[in-house]
């Protein structure tokens, strides 16, 4: 007679990519990047600031936030024209 074992799940929540530590977001885009390298993340970010500053495309004046997604820190951050005084809306 075979045993079988119990199959426990995880409690820890499903993440997309578990080596990532940084993501860019882009309002009306989303995430633009989510990967381990801070580096690849900076020009990512940067890019998508030229992008909102020129105000051309789908990323024409959205905001754009670079974090760190192991503290939950924001490490930069733009507020793009289609933001007001950089608030969210109630």
């Amino acid at each position: 007679m075979a045993t079988t074992k119990k199959r426990v799940k995880s409690k820890r929540p499903a993440v997309r990519n578990p080596k990532a530590s940084y993501a860019v977001i882009v309002g009306n885009v989303g995430t633009v990047y989510n990967g381990s390298s801070l580096k690849e993340a900076k020009k990512a970010y940067l890019d998508y600031v030229k992008i909102s500053v020129s105000g051309n495309g789908r990323a024409g004046g959205e905001s754009v936030n670079l974090l760190d997604e192991k503290t939950g820190e924001m490490l930069m951050e733009h507020f793009g024209e289609n933001s007001e005084d950089g608030e969210w809306d109630d």
